[in-house]
C-alpha cells in the first residue's frame, strides 16, 4: 500500500497511480486520508458556488449576481458539468465573487499547479485541520488556527454565546441526519498543512457534533507543494 511520506498518509486507488505518481512523494506506510480520484477545477468551482448559494449569509448577494447576468439558480444548485458555457460562467462568477483566477480573496496565493482530488478524512485528519490565515479565524481558534481548538473554546464557554449558538444549531442538524455540501480543503505535501478553504462554519459544527466518534468524511482536496494558506 502506497501513501504520502508525511502524516497525511493518503491511500490511492491503483487506477490513479499514474495521476498521483510524481506529484505526491509516495512511500510505504499505513492508513489515513484516502484519495478517491482526481477532479477537474470545474468540479471544485461548482462545489464552492453550490455551497455558498445555499448559505444564509452569501445566498442573497450571489442570487443578485445571477439575476444581473440573466442566469437561473439552477446553474449553481444543479450544475451541468458537461456544459462548457456553464463551466466558464461559474469560473468567471467565482472569480468576481471570491477571487478565483484573480489571485484575490480566499484564492490569494493559490498556486497555479494546484491539483484537485476527491478524498476522505478520518478523525485524526480532522483534528489537524486549520482555518484559513485570517484575523477572525485566528482569534476564534485562540491563536492556533486549529478547528479543534475553536471547538474546545465553544465547549469551554470562551466564545460569545450568541455566536456559539450558530455552530450548535448546525451540529444539532447533523445529529438529526442533515447533510451539508462538501468541504473544500487545501494541502501542502511538503509541510503537511491541511487548511479549510470553503466550509469554515460547517467543519467547526461537524467537529462539535462528532466529538470522539470515528468518521470518514468526503471532501474536495486541492494540493500543491507550493501551497501557503
Amino acid at each position: 500500500m502506497r501513501v504520502y511520506e508525511n502524516t497525511l498518509r493518503v491511500i490511492y486507488l491503483p487506477r490513479y497511480a499514474g495521476e498521483l505518481q510524481g506529484f505526491f512523494r509516495i512511500e510505504g506506510s499505513d492508513g489515513g486520508v484516502r484519495i478517491q480520484g482526481p477532479l477537474s477545477a470545474d468540479v471544485m468551482v461548482a462545489a464552492f458556488l453550490q455551497a455558498e448559494v445555499s448559505s444564509p449569509r452569501f445566498g442573497v448577494p450571489i442570487s443578485r449576481l445571477l439575476a444581473r447576468d440573466g442566469r437561473e439558480r439552477r446553474v449553481l444548485e444543479a450544475p451541468d458539468l458537461t456544459g462548457a458555457d456553464e463551466n466558464a460562467y461559474r469560473a468567471r462568477l467565482l472569480g468576481e465573487w471570491r477571487g478565483y483566477g484573480r489571485n484575490a480573496d480566499v484564492f490569494t496565493d493559490l498556486p497555479g499547479d494546484t491539483r484537485w482530488f476527491r478524498a476522505v478524512l478520518d478523525h485524526a485528519d480532522l483534528e489537524r485541520v486549520k482555518y484559513i490565515n485570517d484575523d477572525y479565524w485566528i482569534g476564534f481558534s485562540g491563536g492556533s488556527r486549529l478547528v479543534k481548538d475553536a471547538v474546545a473554546r465553544i465547549h469551554n464557554g470562551e466564545i460569545d454565546p450568541g455566536e456559539a449558538a450558530c455552530y450548535r444549531v448546525f451540529a444539532e442538524a447533523l445529529a438529526q441526519g442533515a447533510r451539508f455540501p462538501e468541504l473544500i480543503l487545501l494541502h501542502n505535501p511538503s509541510t503537511d498543512e491541511l487548511v479549510v478553504m470553503e466550509g469554515h462554519i460547517r467543519i467547526t459544527s461537524y467537529l462539535l457534533w462528532l466529538g470522539s466518534r470515528p468518521t470518514q468524511l468526503p471532501v474536495i482536496l486541492g494540493a500543491s507543494d507550493r501551497m501557503q494558506k
